[in-house]
């Protein structure tokens, strides 16, 4: 879907399509943005912007003026769209969030929807509530993990892990395991549909499917690993499990990633933490020190997330204006 932009000609000059090229610009912005602490962002990769913003069906785009780069997508009928707006990029906030506002003011002009802006930091929500009015906010917390932690798994705190690991492999001693190809992406793509109605019939699905539908898709012929790693788990011949990471850059240049995919068949004990592991160990082994796992909205997730041991936490702000 293309969108007619209804804008006056300085404005719309500043918009394009997300192109792959604008990888080298997102970190060239990224590198002159202040982080925020701890600093290992889920979303300080042009990965998040692909696979949130401009795969499946999110259009993204991009606006690029003096004063920042903004990336935005649009879902929806191309009459009344639906816009999600990401964190502005830029060495001065209120300079950026300036910016942003200009953009969001423009967007509102062609949608009777609320528009949602995603990824603030506490400083960029600060400056945005003095420009303009904002209707709803969302805060979020993202745990970070030390991989280095993960050595021996042993102690009091890696106990239900360590439980859950040792059954699983009792009962499940072969358990094949390949990176994602064209060769297997569609057992990958059956296992997510699959995984989508078991889910919804327990009535726990808080996963984006389409979104990972739409990242295997794209994805299949393109890991390198160097700043991708996406696994595919086989049990008895079948795809049971999916595990996908991507590099995230942080501003002192310390090796992280972060996990966007995890899924498994929870009807196989232990499984989800496997996988969880191995994949984790794998990074580890490629120098990778940290993992930021994304955020938890259920007291379910939030529960099986704190059984790795967390050892920071990452606030993000979401608004709606």
């Amino acid at each position: 879907m293309e969108l007619n932009f209804d804008f006056d000609g300085k404005l719309a000059d500043r918009i394009s399509r997300i192109t792959l090229g604008d990888r080298i610009l997102f970190e060239q912005q990224l590198d002159e943005t202040p982080s925020n602490k701890p600093g290992i962002n889920y979303e300080n990769s042009f990965e998040y912007i692909r696979m949130y913003f401009d795969l499946g069906k999110f259009q993204g785009y991009r606006y690029l003026d003096n004063d920042g780069l903004i990336f935005f997508s649009s879902t929806g009928s191309k009459k009344d769209p639906h816009f999600k707006v990401y964190k502005p990029l830029g060495q001065d906030s209120i300079d950026a969030v300036r910016t942003l506002t200009e953009l969001v003011q423009a967007l509102q002009e062609t949608t009777t929807n609320p528009i949602t802006i995603t990824c603030l930091s506490n400083e960029h929500l600060k400056t945005l509530k003095k420009i303009m009015k904002i209707k709803k906010i969302k805060h979020f917390e993202y745990y970070i993990y030390d991989l280095r932690d993960l050595s021996d798994l042993k102690g009091t705190k890696w106990k239900n892990v360590r439980q859950k690991i040792n059954t699983f492999s009792k009962n499940h001693p072969k358990v094949r395991i390949e990176d994602l190809d064209e060769n297997n992406s569609k057992k990958a793509l059956h296992f997510i549909s699959t995984w989508r109605r078991a889910a919804a019939a327990k009535g726990f699905s808080y996963i984006d499917v389409d979104k990972n539908k739409a990242a295997v898709q794209f994805y299949q012929d393109k890991i390198d690993h160097k700043f991708l790693w996406a696994k595919v788990y086989y049990l008895r011949g079948r795809v049971e499990a999916l595990q996908f990471l991507y590099k995230i850059t942080t501003a002192d240049k310390t090796e992280a990633c972060a996990h966007a995919i995890g899924m498994a068949n929870n009807d196989i004990a232990g499984l989800s933490e496997y996988t969880q592991i191995d994949i984790w160990q794998h990074v580890l082994d490629k120098s990778i020190r940290y993992v930021n796992d994304g955020p938890s909205w259920r007291p379910g997730l939030l529960r099986y997330k704190r059984k790795f041991n967390p050892c920071g936490v990452q606030q993000v702000n979401e608004c709606v204006v």
